[in-house]
């Protein structure tokens, strides 16, 4: 119980910085070196303590990913969208992958950076119906009866304010949002 009482406390914190910044005056990013595997393993502890027993999680990691200048708590909560809404997808019990990777000579825009950190969040749920393809990240665009449509296109926002994009690949058997976040070399 201690572990979930910290993870709680800790996310009560997070979500008044994040009100904070996104919704303040000035709404500015906090930017400092944030590790992505602690962001990932966060998430993963937040949802294992919401969903015992019920969601398997695994993970495949590329522990030698460099640290990236990004808002930590802004991170947090596009993640915890996208694994919330892999959750969501998923009837009775299921599996989510996350997966982290760099990938090399990557065009986001009209910018190719040289390093790129690729998270893919995958989960064995029912799919995207086809008619919503890229939709998906618009307002109040969603396929759960009690669902806002504010999840994805709030992810989306964060991830192209840290400079980033999210790509989308879905099928009956499952969905991977795949995000893409520039590695500035120190």
């Amino acid at each position: 119980w201690n572990e979930y009482t910290e993870v709680i406390i800790s996310e009560v914190d997070r979500l008044q910085s994040l009100t904070r910044n996104m919704l303040g005056p000035g709404s500015r990013m906090q930017r400092t070196p944030v590790n992505i595997l602690e962001v990932l393993e966060h998430i993963r502890r937040i949802i294992l303590a919401a969903e015992p027993g019920r969601i398997l999680i695994h993970r495949d990691y590329d522990p030698s990913i460099p640290e990236l200048s990004a808002d930590r708590d802004m991170l947090i909560q596009a993640f915890l969208n996208i694994v919330r809404n892999a959750v969501q997808a998923i009837d009775g019990e299921g599996e989510i992958i996350l997966k982290t990777r760099v990938d090399f000579r990557y065009t986001i825009g009209q910018i190719t950076h040289p390093l790129v950190l690729r998270v893919d969040i995958s989960d064995t749920g029912h799919g995207i119906p086809k008619d919503l393809g890229e939709t998906i990240f618009l307002p109040m665009i969603t396929d759960k009866a009690d669902g806002s449509g504010l999840g994805l296109p709030i992810a989306q926002e964060i991830v192209s304010r840290h400079g980033g994009t999210i790509h989308l690949h879905s099928s009956t058997s499952g969905t991977t949002f795949s995000t893409y976040l520039p590695l500035e070399k120190s």
